[in-house]
C-alpha cells in the first residue's frame, strides 16, 4: 500500500540509469521520473536492488564536448573561470542534475553522478582537445573524487555542492572569485 510519497527524481533517476537489463538513455530517465507508476516501480526495484555500484560525484559547471577515438567526452569545468577542468566519457553519466546554488556566480551548479570505475581526466588552463587529453591526468572517477575530498575538505554542513570542488564558495577558509 502506498503512504502518497512519491519517489525522489534522484533515485528513480539512478534505478533506471543502472538496470543494467533496461538501461535507459539518460534523456529517457529523466522523462521516466516524472510518471508516478513508472517512478514507483524503478525506486521499489532500487530499494531491492542486491548490488548498487558505487557512485562519484562531482560538481560544477558542465561544458561542450570533445571526440576522440569514437568516444564523446564532456567538460565539466569546476570554477567559474573556467580553468580547473574534468574530462567525462558522456555515455559514462550516470546521472546530472542542474541545481540552484545561490553561492555560485551564475546561482547554478551542474551535478554528475559516475560509476566509480569511470574513466575520467583532469587538468588545469586552456587547451587545445588534443591537448587536453595528452597533457591532462586520467584515472578512476573513485579515486580522483577521494583524492579531492581529502584536498578540499567541506565544512560541516556545507552541503553536496561544496565537495569536490576546488573553488568552494561555502567554505570560510575560501574566498569568491
Amino acid at each position: 500500500m502506498s503512504s502518497g510519497l512519491t519517489p525522489h527524481p534522484l533515485i528513480v533517476g539512478l534505478a533506471h540509469r543502472l538496470a543494467e537489463k533496461k538501461k535507459l538513455e539518460l534523456h529517457e530517465a529523466l522523462l521516466a521520473t516524472q510518471d508516478r507508476a513508472t517512478a514507483d516501480k524503478a525506486a521499489d526495484e532500487f530499494a531491492q536492488a542486491a548490488q548498487l555500484p558505487e557512485l562519484a560525484i562531482f560538481v560544477g559547471f558542465l561544458g561542450g564536448t570533445i571526440e576522440r577515438d569514437g568516444k564523446t567526452w564532456r567538460l565539466l569545468y569546476q570554477d567559474p573561470k573556467a580553468l580547473t577542468w574534468l574530462l567525462v566519457e558522456d555515455d559514462e553519466i550516470v546521472w546530472y542534475e542542474n541545481v540552484e546554488d545561490k553561492s555560485s556566480p551564475s546561482t547554478r551548479r551542474d551535478v554528475l553522478w559516475l560509476k566509480r570505475e569511470s574513466t575520467v581526466g583532469q587538468g588545469v588552463g586552456s587547451e587545445s582537445a588534443e591537448a587536453r587529453f595528452l597533457r591532462g591526468t586520467f584515472t578512476s572517477a573513485g579515486d580522483l573524487h577521494a583524492s579531492m575530498v581529502e584536498a578540499y575538505p567541506a565544512p560541516p554542513g556545507s552541503g553536496i555542492l561544496c565537495v569536490p570542488t576546488p573553488e568552494c564558495y561555502c567554505s570560510p577558509r575560501r574566498t569568491k572569485l
